[in-house]
């Protein structure tokens, strides 16, 4: 076979013996490349990467890669490359439409190929995604454009139009740099035909408008405080409320005392905008009163309350505020606050209700807080004071409810209380100095005051010592009057228990024995099924010294609270001034929190079952889903039972409510006894005025020792 390179050979081949032979023809191999990619039609876009991609068939080692952007005309190099199918180009500036790839074998200009059709270099260009239609944006605040960049954009062009893209404005500053988003102060300019455009500072043509306008609205203030029907009072301090929507640097605040017609600005006028403001009320009364809220650049953008009173400054009654009992010819002291600014107060008492008033002598006082009052010797239980603005008697306030006054008080026995049949019991009364020379007569009666049974006259000594008849009665009263003047008297206030023992004592009680002390204090079995004693009291005259959590206190409720959710506070304990409260100068505070307890010490129970525990309660609280209350007790002040609790519904009470409660099933017979009461705020409470406790009591059986 003959040496040497060609691409057309012919080789014969042939054998001697048999004769025979064979002719071969070789056709020539040429190397192919395929533009695969791109082929034609594609839209690419400058500064991006994209593949360039080809086939090839023979031997080639490095291809050059070349393109036009005049369909052929003019070839503009890439690169040369190792002929590995694929290169990624990033796409120079040369928008064009008729732009063409060729792939040439680098060691044969003649083995190439172009795209079969022209593909198109387009410009870079942001794509913007919000705003894009249908939202809505206060004036004033800020909010954020958002944009995509298809391929590189040193810079943006950010503007706006508020009519639907007649007209545009830039924004400040106008150029941003390729973030991809802004912090565009919203103009005010209200209208609900805006757009965004973002744009390439170089090429204002590549740009993005947003799909659909969008609103630009007024940013406005809303009015919280007053919200209407308040009574504000001269003088006094007021939080003016409110919230922004959108975006308000100053607010000014006016107030108006004739439904509008003229404003009169605070004093100062514009006070930033906080959300508040304490406002002096002024000395203007009115029953059409309004406040406006305005943007201090743009005072058409307002909001005004609904309306409100400003009344006369007023004084407020603590005490006796109803249902105490006070003893003609004694002195007791009235007292009384002031809301807001008063002078001189008028001081005056009514025995019919409030029917007829008599002025105190001397009627005016000054206003220091406190009168000491010489009670009249008048007997009535329809009594009020009222105290005035003594410059303006219409403005006043007078007791919540009656009083009693009486020449003559029965002290024991009272309502509660239990006597022992064939027993000694001390009656005891007091009268004023005008009665002091007078005799006393004394009645009982066992079926509520249906039939009397004379004691006969004594002394007033103020005392009388009375052997119980042996009648066992739950209705017993005790009557006293002046024997000259049967006008002038008292009964018990409720009924009273006559009980009977029937265990007896061993021993010769005719000679020397010895007694056990707790044999005396033995009752039948008929006591042990149908009466009860009452084994400890707490009526709050004074401070009982119990352990105080959270916002518990001890002292004088003052009517507050109750603003917004349930009735206030009282105005005084049910049978004095003071009580236990929950903040006693308005709501609870409803930060999570507790549980807070209300503690009594322990109560001495030696002997006795406790049974039953009553109480006054004045309650206003959320329900328990949010605010928890329970009364508890405990014999060792470690392991406590629950006795009650509130409920899924709020509680709202406007007035005291007896609240009794048995124990029989939760405390044994022993020697200590604890009582507390407790509140917890758990979640997204209502503030209401609290609760409130006062007279409490502890009943019980008492028990032999054995018993125990």
């Amino acid at each position: 076979m003959a040496s040497g390179e060609s691409y057309e050979c012919e080789y014969r081949i042939y054998r001697q013996t048999p004769s025979w032979t064979c002719n071969i023809t070789l056709f020539p191999i040429i190397d192919t490349i395929t533009v695969q990619s791109p082929n034609g039609g594609e839209t690419v876009t400058i500064g991006t990467a994209q593949p360039i991609s080809w086939d090839s068939e023979g031997k080639v080692t490095n291809v050059d890669l070349a393109y036009s952007a005049d369909n052929g005309s003019t070839w503009l190099p890439i690169g040369t490359v190792e002929n590995t199918g694929s290169y990624s180009w990033t796409i120079p500036d040369t928008p064009s439409s008729e732009c063409l790839l060729k792939v040439t074998d680098a060691d044969n200009s003649n083995v190439f190929d172009v795209s079969d059709s022209p593909f198109m270099i387009q410009p870079a260009y942001p794509i913007l995604t919000s705003p894009n239609g249908g939202q809505e944006f206060y004036t004033g605040t800020t909010r954020t454009v958002y944009w995509n960049t298809e391929g590189t954009i040193p810079t943006i062009l950010v503007e706006y139009s508020s009519d639907n893209g007649n007209t545009w404005n830039a924004v400040d500053p106008p150029n941003t740099g390729n973030t991809g988003s802004y912090r565009w102060q919203v103009p005010h300019e209200v209208s609900d035909e805006c757009l965004i455009r973002v744009s390439d500072s170089d090429n204002l043509s590549a740009s993005d408008v947003s799909d659909a306008p969008f609103a630009i609205v007024a940013s406005y203030p809303n009015v919280w405080m007053p919200s209407g029907g308040e009574s504000l009072l001269t003088g006094d301090a007021f939080d003016i409320r409110w919230s922004t929507a959108g975006s308000i640097e100053n607010v000014a605040i006016d107030f108006s005392t004739d439904g509008g017609t003229t404003w009169q600005p605070v004093d100062p006028a514009n006070t930033g905008n906080t959300g508040q403001y304490s406002w002096q009320v002024p000395y203007q009364v009115s029953n059409n009163c309004l406040v406006r809220i305005s943007d201090a650049e743009l005072a058409s953008v307002n909001d005004i309350s609904a309306s409100f009173q400003i009344v006369s400054s007023l004084p407020n009654l603590l005490s006796p505020r109803g249902g105490e009992r006070f003893l003609s010819g004694s002195t007791i002291p009235v007292k009384w606050e002031t809301d807001g600014v008063i002078d001189e107060v008028l001081i005056e008492y009514s025995l019919d209700n409030g029917t007829s008033w008599a002025e105190v002598t001397p009627s005016n006082v000054g206003n220091n807080g406190t009168y000491d009052w010489v009670i009249p010797y008048e007997s009535s239980d329809e009594c009020l004071i009222r105290v005035c603005d003594a410059s303006n008697p219409a403005v006043f306030d007078v007791s919540k409810s009656a009083f009693e006054i009486r020449p003559i008080l029965l002290k024991s026995p009272q309502s509660g209380e239990s006597v022992l049949v064939n027993s000694d019991h001390t009656i005891e009364w007091s009268t004023g100095d005008m009665y002091a020379d007078s005799q006393i007569n004394i009645q009982h009666s066992f079926d509520k005051g249906e039939s009397w049974i004379d004691l006969g006259t004594v002394a007033n000594s103020g005392i009388y010592q009375w052997t119980v008849p042996e009648v066992e009665s739950n209705q017993c009263l005790v009557y006293v009057a002046v024997a000259d003047n049967s006008a002038v008297n008292d009964i018990s206030k409720d009924t009273f228990l006559a009980y009977r023992c029937y265990e007896q004592l061993s021993g010769d009680l005719d000679g020397d024995c010895v007694v056990d002390l707790a044999d005396l204090a033995l009752l039948a079995e008929s006591w042990m099924s149908r009466g009860r004693t009452l084994v400890k009291e707490y009526v709050l005259d004074e401070d009982p010294g119990w352990s105080l959590e959270g916002q518990w206190q001890f002292g004088e409720p003052l009517g507050w609270g109750g603003i917004s959710y349930g009735y206030t506070d009282p105005n005084s304990g049910y049978t004095g001034a003071n009580v236990y409260g929950i903040n006693l100068e308005g709501d609870y505070d409803t930060a999570l929190g507790g549980p807070f307890y209300l503690t009594t010490p322990a109560i001495d129970c030696s002997h006795l079952q406790p049974t039953k525990i009553s109480f006054m309660s004045w309650l206003n609280v959320d329900s328990a889903d949010y605010v928890q209350c329970r009364f508890e007790v405990s014999t060792d002040a470690t392991e406590w039972q629950t006795v009650w609790e509130n409920g899924p519904e709020a509680v709202a009470n406007s007035e005291w409510q007896q609240m009794e409660v048995d124990v029989g099933e939760y405390v044994t017979a022993g020697d200590l006894l604890y009582l507390r009461w407790s509140y917890q705020v758990v979640d997204r409470a209502y503030p209401y005025s609290g609760w409130n406790i006062d007279d409490v009591r502890v009943w019980g059986v008492l028990q032999s020792k054995d018993e125990k």
